[in-house]
Formats: structure tokens, C-alpha cells, sequence
């Protein structure tokens, strides 16, 4: 909650202050929580600048989670390395971590895609429309959840693979993938059974099993 206040505060911070990144970061340790919002404001550029290199455009969002991140480890800063380039380390994090998700939605919904145009390919071209047309209301219909949850449903009931297996594909324990398993079911399946004719399709597509 810190984080957040501190980050929500990042463009009415005044100037900066004269003390240098190891006495602020040393003052925040002690838990003087008016010094968060300077170490927002020093290294907002920062993150900025490192997001836009990696992207080649902005993203204020991404901005905000590293500068939540900042605030909520910086205990994980020991001065190894300057402030600025533990910004960017962090900025680095985030980006790959946002990049591999998204690419990881986008493959399981393009294999996802094939196979739903090959079965329905096989009755007629407009089933294979309408097939089409469903699988865009289905990712609609989820673009609002987490993307690990809709990952996770995807790779465990969609493409067939086990508790392990998704585990490993999503870089997480056993236990972990199995908590995300049993929440992903429960919301992607409440969001589904609204239309029918969604849940027809996904029921007919069975990648693995």
C-alpha cells in the first residue's frame, strides 16, 4: 500500500531533495514513508527512459509497476550497483516479464485458432466463420482477467496439459500452478457459460486430448 500511495503522488512531488540515493534509500529503511515519494520522483525518469529503450514507446503502466516494485524491495538494494542502474535492472524485469506473457497468450490463441478452423473446416466454410467469429468473442470475453489465469485454463483445459506440465510452462511450483488451475476454471467457465455458443466451440476443441 505504501508503494501505491507513493507512486499515486509521483507528479505533485516538489524538488529533489539535496540527500543522496544512500541516505534516502537509508531514511526509507529507517520508515520515514515522506521519503518514498521522493525516491519516486528521482527515478521515475529513470524507469521511463529504460522502458522506452526496450520497447521503442511508452508505457505509463509499466512505469507504475516498476515504481511500485522500487518502493515495495528496496531493501533488495545493498549499493552493489548505483540506484539508477537498479532502476533499470528493474524496468529490464518487468519488460520481459509483460513481453513473455503476452507472447504466450498470443501463440496458445493462434494454435488455438488453427485447430478451431481445421475442425470446423471439415463441416463447411461457414462453420469455420463462425468458429472464427466465436474465438474473438472469446478473447473479448477474457481480455478483462489476469493472463496468467487465462494461460492457465488454456494450456490445462483447452491444449490437454497436466498440473506439471503447466507448471513448467509457466515458470511455477506445482502448488502454485495447481491454486491457478482451480481459480482459472472457476472464472473462465463463469465468464463462458454466459453464451453458449462460446462454450459449444471451446467444448469441440480438444488440441491434446
Amino acid at each position: 500500500m505504501q508503494g501505491r500511495a507513493a507512486v499515486s503522488h509521483l507528479r505533485v512531488v516538489g524538488a529533489p531533495s539535496e540527500v543522496s540515493d544512500e541516505q534516502l534509500v537509508a531514511g526509507i529503511r529507517a520508515g520515514d514513508a515522506r521519503l518514498a515519494n521522493e525516491l519516486v520522483r528521482r527515478c521515475g525518469p529513470r524507469a521511463k527512459g529504460a522502458i522506452r529503450r526496450l520497447l521503442r514507446r511508452d508505457e505509463p503502466d509499466l512505469v507504475q509497476v516498476v515504481l511500485m516494485e522500487l518502493v515495495q524491495t528496496i531493501d533488495r538494494w545493498r549499493g552493489e550497483c548505483s540506484l539508477s542502474t537498479w532502476v533499470e535492472r528493474l524496468a529490464a524485469h518487468v519488460v520481459y516479464k509483460r513481453l513473455r506473457r503476452e507472447r504466450l497468450e498470443a501463440r496458445l490463441f493462434e494454435g488455438l485458432a488453427t485447430e478451431a478452423l481445421e475442425v470446423a473446416g471439415r463441416a463447411s466454410a461457414e462453420r469455420a466463420s463462425m468458429t472464427a467469429d466465436a474465438l474473438e468473442r472469446v478473447q473479448a470475453l477474457l481480455s478483462d482477467l489476469p493472463h496468467e489465469l487465462v494461460n492457465t485454463w488454456l494450456l490445462f483445459d483447452v491444449y490437454g496439459l497436466t498440473t506439471q506440465e503447466v507448471a513448467a510452462a509457466l515458470e511455477v511450483s506445482p502448488v502454485a500452478a495447481q491454486s491457478r488451475v482451480s481459480r482459472a476454471r472457476r472464472d473462465v467457465q463463469a465468464r463462458l457459460a454466459r453464451d453458449p455458443e462460446l462454450l459449444d466451440v471451446i467444448n469441440h476443441l480438444e488440441v491434446r486430448r
